[in-house]
């Protein structure tokens, strides 16, 4: 009985931090594509106006 809650919390547990994982990455991603789009803007607004 014991055993089969500790493997079911541990499962839990690995499920939440794999997923927090994920979380972070697509975050993460989002975050750097959204920096590269605005930091290509701006150089392309710079080539334009130089």
């Amino acid at each position: 009985m014991v055993k089969k809650l500790l493997k079911a919390i541990k499962q839990n547990f690995l499920y939440e931090q794999s997923n927090i994982t994920f979380k972070m990455i697509v975050f993460g991603y989002k975050r750097l594509s959204k920096m590269l789009f605005q930091f290509e803007i701006n150089h392309i607004n710079f080539l334009w106006e130089g």
